[in-house]
């Protein structure tokens, strides 16, 4: 992918016999992304928060976490759907919106590679791997991450085109990513600045200034029609309370990891000479299908892990080197575009991996979105060396590999639920889930939640302790709570600031439940902070238990659970 003026541009093509191709699998892999699968956990928060804000017309209404500001992007979708079909497929319309985003980024990103003089085949398998890196935690919802992701995406192919992007365009993507990721928004903001400063495109400093300036008059109106400063700032202490960087400090094997790729990839910025005249090409492809049956074999642990981090960001360091050394040896602009690309890879990652309550892991978005672009550079610009073995067909089969591995990371690790083909079940007791599918032990469970706790819970203002917010939807509760997805409390902030909003709730229910596969246990903080809040305010309980029968081991087979109402 060269940086070319606009004479040079090539025209995209959407008639393209393997842009068709890929086209149908990517609406295959949307019909599945759609239609099968489950997550009770994080995915049932997400919508749980869009009914909040479609409930009340305000934000944080039934959670606290400030990550769903992003809703107010989809609230005119979500509340024209609502107003003509209620809650019925609630989460199939969700998955609906994220498919139409995956399909413009394919597009777009299709389009933006063709006038960077990518082939067609070479940018229809790029824009079909990068739609992978979307949901690439494997929550195909509307959220903070998978929005932000998208716009990465959008922002890292202009800023590989620099001198050919628009300025007022660029700084338009991170105001609209401090909706969806706010870090994010700053560090595009600084990879922006930074590179005009580097240029000495001073002129252009004070315009992308104003752009801002602008974008935020236009967008804090927005702001606070849907909250007010305090009740922000409320949410804002609350989720500060679950540490950022945290989790990526809290071991020394997480900041020695981001050490060693941002070494590899400096090694890679100056010992790149060394490999020019090495087969490349055949070590990438010899790499990737090593990282392959790595994760097709389940090696690599998770869907988001130390492990894919160390996998992926050695990969893109192998492709780093590569594409420098197939850039022409007086292209030093070119080369500099990949040097920026790099640059903003390692931003990237650094702002995900420190930020994240998932540590370093997170860091596998920003991997999984460069990965397939400097391959493309790599096998785009012409070759400096002479080995038979860099044939079109094989520089085409590196990037297909590319879309090999993705497609096996996703179906390798699918997030707390079963394999896609395993999940051929529909559910059709709860409206919110109509028209998607899921194994049978998730239905299963839903019905014996709903024989058991069904007739207490129906239409009440009801409180779930618990780490399934699916519930919530399956019990055909009203939820009164201040955090849908009671996972965890991890401060003295995050507790006040959660009593405090509670202080103002009025349950007429509370469900208090655990399993064995949960993560917090009787004994965990947020489980002794809610039984001393309901039993302060004169809940009496009844405790019962369900024994399931599951095949998935990932499912639990034991829930307890203690059933709590007011006494009068």
């Amino acid at each position: 992918m060269q940086s070319l003026t606009t004479q040079q541009k090539k025209r995209s093509d959407l008639t393209n016999p393997v842009f068709i191709a890929t086209s149908f699998i990517l609406l295959f892999i949307l019909f599945i992304w759609t239609t099968r699968g489950l997550d009770f956990t994080d995915e049932m928060q997400y919508y749980g928060e869009i009914k909040g804000l479609l409930d009340s017309g305000k934000l944080f209404n039934t959670d606290l976490f400030i990550q769903q500001s992003v809703y107010i992007l989809f609230y005119p979708a979500f509340y024209l759907y609502h107003s003509i079909f209620g809650y019925e497929g609630f989460v199939f319309f969700g998955r609906l919106l994220m498919s139409a985003l995956s399909i413009f980024i394919y597009l777009y990103s299709y389009k933006k590679l063709v006038e960077l003089q990518s082939s067609n085949i070479v940018a229809s398998l790029t824009a079909l791997s990068l739609v992978f890196a979307i949901p690439y935690h494997g929550v195909f919802a509307p959220s903070y991450n998978t929005v932000s992701q998208a716009l990465w995406i959008i922002f890292t192919l202009n800023f590989f085109d620099w001198k050919r992007s628009n300025l007022i365009s660029l700084g338009i993507i991170p105001v609209i990513t401090f909706f969806a990721h706010p870090t994010s928004a700053v560090t595009m903001s600084l990879l922006i600045l930074g590179r005009l400063l580097a240029e000495r495109e001073f002129k252009q400093i004070g315009r992308l200034f104003l752009v801002f300036l602008s974008s935020i008059f236009i967008a804090l109106p927005i702001i606070f029609y849907f909250s007010t400063l305090q009740e922000y700032w409320t949410s804002i202490t609350f989720s500060s309370g679950y540490g950022v960087g945290g989790t990526f400090f809290s071991t020394r094997e997480q900041p020695v990891t981001l050490l060693i790729v941002y070494a590899m990839f400096l090694s890679g910025a100056f010992f790149w000479r060394l490999f020019a005249r090495s087969n490349l090409l055949i070590i990438t492809l010899s790499c990737l299908a090593i990282a392959i049956i790595l994760i097709s074999a389940g090696a690599v642990g998770a869907v988001s892990s130390l492990r894919v981090v160390c996998v992926l960001s050695f990969l893109n360091a192998i492709a780093y080197i590569w594409a420098l050394a197939n850039v022409p040896v007086d292209d030093n602009r070119s080369r500099q575009n990949i040097h920026w690309l790099v640059v903003m890879l390692l931003s990237f990652a650094s702002t995900l991996g420190v930020t994240s309550g998932n540590g370093i892991g997170q860091a596998t978005g920003a991997f999984m979105v460069a990965l397939p672009l400097l391959l493309g550079i790599a096998v785009t610009y012409p070759l400096n060396n002479t080995y038979k073995s860099n044939s079109p067909f094989l520089k085409i089969a590196c990037v297909g590999f590319v879309f090999a591995l993705f497609l096996m990371h996703w179906m390798r690790y699918p997030y707390r639920e079963d394999m896609w083909w395993r999940t051929t079940y529909p559910i059709q007791s709860v409206s919110e889930f109509k028209f998607i599918k899921t194994s049978l032990d998730r239905v299963r469970l839903i019905d014996r939640m709903q024989q058991i706790l069904g007739s207490a819970t129906q239409g009440k203002r009801t409180l779930i302790i618990s780490e399934y917010p699916a519930l919530y939807f399956a019990l055909n509760t009203r939820p009164e709570t201040c955090m849908l997805y009671m996972h965890s409390l991890t401060s003295d902030k995050s507790e006040k600031m959660l009593l405090q909003c509670l202080s103002k709730k009025s349950p007429e229910i509370i469900v208090d439940i655990w399993s064995d596969k949960d993560i917090a246990s009787e004994n965990s903080r947020i489980k002794n902070v809610m039984k001393k809040y309901y039993k302060h305010l004169g809940f009496s309980c009844i405790a019962d238990s369900i024994q399931l029968n599951v095949s998935n081991t990932f499912y639990p087979k034991l829930f307890k659970f203690s059933v709590c109402k007011q006494e009068m």
